[in-house]
């Protein structure tokens, strides 16, 4: 095994055009698992090795997925000073720390080891933490690889479709921010949302989604109806939540105590409300 790509590996032409030194470029997606269970794709890291032993490595932040996150979910990059919010960061033949805290360095002397349990015949540190089902415990940072086009560039989400397109509530909102923490396009009436819309519509889906997750967690545990006291006052229901219970009861999939379990409230209140849902759904529609 070498310590470097093979000569087939190696590009003609760098970024500008310039024929040599030849080079292999390595890039991924560096990701954060976070809040709501979802998956953050905080940058694009590049990994450019030449023929010549010389390399770069790139990092080039999506500060749009960056700022829906907080302590202690993100905290930083490790070895980039995310404060001088600069487009691209770069370091020329030095590993960061962000590669070097995760993959095995070019010494290590169970280096083979590591590199064919990875099915790798060569030392690519980018390479091998895309490949490699260890991960860091210092942090919940992990890479994969960049999606190949057309994957690359998928046309917008249109938030409409996703919603009429969902089987329940939750599953609209999920695809909702499961696109946003992606860095995927999203749409209203086909004009794109930019980083602060996205940023608005994350921080009012976000309690909304994790309180049905909550509930509908609840209730999947609990069979019982919950105890109601006589004589108070009308309880404020979630229309989406509702909508999502009565769907999920009429489907058979909940019990009306698991539906009523779910919106906090007693069963015989769940069934008043969902014939109140009834009989206004053809004023809606």
């Amino acid at each position: 095994m070498s310590g470097h790509p093979p000569e087939a590996a190696f590009l003609e032409k760098d970024s500008v055009g310039t024929i040599s030194p030849k080079q292999h470029v390595t890039k991924a997606q560096l990701c954060l698992n976070g809040r709501g269970g979802f998956t953050y794709v905080l940058a694009q890291v590049e990994y450019i090795v030449r023929s010549d032993d010389t390399f770069t490595y790139l990092l080039t932040p999506d500060y749009g997925v960056i700022d829906l996150l907080d302590p202690p979910d993100f905290q930083g990059i490790p070895g980039f000073n995310l404060e001088k919010r600069k487009d691209v960061y770069a370091r020329e033949n030095r590993t960061p720390t962000l590669i070097a805290d995760r993959a095995p360095m070019q010494n290590r002397e169970d280096l083979q080891q590591l590199l064919r349990a990875c099915d790798m015949d060569y030392w690519d540190p980018l390479e091998w933490l895309i490949l490699t089902p260890t991960r860091y415990i210092g942090d919940k940072f992990w890479f994969r690889a960049v999606p190949e086009a057309p994957m690359q560039n998928p046309p917008a989400l249109d938030i409409e479709s996703a919603i009429v397109n969902a089987v329940n509530s939750p599953q609209a909102v999920a695809a909702i921010l499961k696109a946003i923490c992606e860095s995927a396009d999203l749409a209203v009436h086909g004009e794109k949302l930019g980083d602060s819309q996205k940023s608005i519509l994350y921080r009012t889906l976000m309690p909304l989604y994790e309180k049905m997750q909550r509930r509908f967690t609840r209730a999947e545990k609990s069979g019982s109806e919950m105890p109601v006291k006589a004589g108070r006052k009308r309880k404020p229901v979630d229309e989406l939540m509702l909508r999502e219970a009565v769907s999920r009861f009429h489907a058979k999939e909940w019990s009306a105590e698991q539906a009523a379990e779910s919106l906090d409230i007693g069963v015989a209140t769940f069934y008043r409300r969902m014939k109140e849902l009834t009989e206004i759904q053809p004023k809606i529609q």
